[in-house]
């Protein structure tokens, strides 16, 4: 876990160094070996057919194809799919612990990228929003691309709207956050809204 996230503070740093610069920001300048052989997998070599036939080339979705966006997805729900979660990945592909490991970090990057390129502010309310608000995450609620399931679609919510959240709903009075880290959860959820097109 700390490699991991060692890791991907690695390439924010290494993308906002780049986005200082002239001219485009090149996926190969930005690769780590892991993150290319990832890459790899993602597009082409996962079970001969690569994760992008239906999650899109950029991992945002393909609703034609039934694939969701997973960007950025956390470990246990790729796991969870892969083994029996979705039936169709779990009769597919048949990847080795290392594959996994390297496909994780690509998606990692691709958030890391795209959250980077709209707000760098926001990357920290993705943790928030998935694992530690309240010990377990807004997530466990309200889903990873928070369109909700328990709770209910909060895409775009405001920090205004998560203080008034707090405040009302009763299943929430025990989530404490700061000012900033609600200003973190918004920013992600204008991510996410962003990335579903609403």
């Amino acid at each position: 876990m700390v490699e991991a996230e060692g890791r991907v503070r690695g390439m924010i740093a290494t993308i906002a160094i780049l986005s200082c610069t002239s001219g485009p920001v090149l996926a190969q300048e930005v690769l780590d070996p892991l993150v290319a052989k990832g890459k790899l997998l993602y597009e082409e070599t996962a079970s001969d057919v690569g994760c992008a036939t239906c999650h899109g080339m950029d991992a945002t979705g393909d609703p034609y194809a039934g694939g969701v966006y997973i960007q950025g997805v956390l470990k246990s729900t790729m796991q969870s799919a892969l083994n029996g979660g979705v039936e169709e990945m779990d009769e597919l592909f048949d990847l080795t612990t290392s594959e996994v490991v390297a496909i994780q970090a690509y998606l990692d990057y691709l958030f890391t990228r795209e959250a980077s390129l709209v707000d760098p502010v926001a990357l920290p309310g993705k943790r928030i929003f998935e694992e530690t608000a309240g010990g377990v995450g807004c997530a466990s609620c309200h889903l990873e691309d928070g369109t909700g399931d328990v709770g209910p679609n909060i895409q775009g919510r405001t920090a205004g709207d998560i203080i008034d959240a707090l405040g009302r709903v009763e299943k929430m009075s025990m989530i404490e956050l700061s000012q900033k880290e609600i200003a973190q959860v918004a920013e992600y959820l204008a991510i996410l809204m962003e990335a579903s097109g609403s």
